[in-house]
């Protein structure tokens, strides 16, 4: 039935694009919307309440980054995915710091968008996550938590594991490092206040030894200039504590995604 149907918005000022995707996600048991413009995604948004925007960076009225700011104040839950021809990679976290949660490189395989859009709305209803990996299995993905807390690390361990990841763990930058660089892990969790080896220092290491690996920062500060400054420096997202462990992860998702998806 159509009403029971997950709603996708497909936003692109490309008509090919639009219809490709759309039959494509209506074939696969989506209920579809379409917008050649930022304003009209805003619209959608509000009336039809989709589960999942996708949204071209390069749009017409509001523009991509206009729109994406706007969709998510309006609805802090939709999940938007950007996609994009463009390869600016200021352009590409600024649209995940305003919460996007996966971005995409035209031109892309239909079954690699299909993959991403699964994982935030099932066609068939089922709940996100239900396919998911049994516990320690590790199937998930590898997670490298780098906390000098141990009480942090224990937590966020416990937490990974029951989400089907392997887990390593640092209490320290340098260690962090050289676990990172044995590991090569999918994601790392990385705190940004440490002694000796700071969080900043940490994460520039990593990228270097481990280029591919996505790292989220977390900091017991919520502070904008902290987040412009990890994301600008290769972070893919930033996380306060005391961590939301609902956030945490849907981020390690998204992260997850990326990583998988080569982004």
């Amino acid at each position: 039935m159509v009403e029971g149907r997950p709603r996708v918005l497909v936003a692109d000022d490309e008509e090919d694009l639009r219809s490709m995707v759309s039959e494509f996600l209506s074939e696969s048991g989506y209920k579809v919307l379409v917008a050649a413009n930022g304003l009209e995604s805003l619209v959608h948004v509000k009336r039809a309440r989709p589960s999942v925007v996708l949204l071209d960076l390069n749009m017409p009225r509001l523009g991509g980054l206009g729109a994406l700011k706007r969709i998510r104040a309006f609805d802090p839950n939709v999940a938007v995915i950007v996609i994009t021809g463009e390869k600016d990679p200021e352009l590409q976290r600024e649209a995940l710091a305003l919460g996007a949660v996966a971005l995409l490189h035209k031109p892309f395989e239909l079954p690699d968008l299909m993959q991403v859009v699964h994982r935030f709305a099932p066609p068939s209803g089922e709940p996100v996550g239900s396919a998911a990996a049994p516990e320690g299995s590790g199937a998930a993905g590898s997670v490298l938590v780098v906390d000098d807390e141990e009480e942090v690390r224990s937590l966020l361990v416990e937490f990974l594991s029951e989400q089907g990841y392997s887990t390593f763990t640092a209490g320290d930058g340098l260690e962090g490092i050289r676990q990172a660089s044995a590991h090569d892990p999918d994601i790392v969790l990385l705190d940004y206040d440490m002694p000796e080896l700071d969080g900043m220092n940490t994460l520039a290491a990593i990228k270097a030894v481990a280029p591919e690996t996505k790292i989220i920062m977390v900091s017991g500060l919520s502070s904008i200039e902290r987040a412009r400054e990890t994301l600008s420096r290769g972070a893919v997202d930033f996380v306060v504590k005391p961590i939301d462990l609902a956030y945490l992860g849907r981020t390690v998702d998204t992260a997850m995604t990326l990583k998988r998806l080569g982004t």
